[in-house]
């Protein structure tokens, strides 16, 4: 039971300070950190993707050929 309100009282002092440091606007520049490595991970995950797609049609574009080479060996 002591342990029970020894962790209610931390949790309710950790609670007020974070409240009052946002208050404070001590978590605004956070804010915009975050959001700027959100938007680096979406555009370097687009990349990814993109550069993925690529390198399959690319693929895609080679067993094509090689097909049409063979075929065209056997006729």
């Amino acid at each position: 039971m002591k342990d029970l309100l020894i962790g209610m009282v931390v949790g309710v002092v950790t609670g007020y300070v974070l409240r009052k440091m946002e208050d404070d606007g001590k978590f605004h520049c956070m804010h915009e950190h975050m959001h700027q490595l959100a938007s680096k991970a979406k555009r370097e995950v687009g990349n990814v993707v993109d550069s993925g797609l690529d390198k399959i049609e690319y693929a895609a574009e080679r067993v094509e050929q090689f097909a049409e080479k063979e075929k065209s060996k056997k006729n």
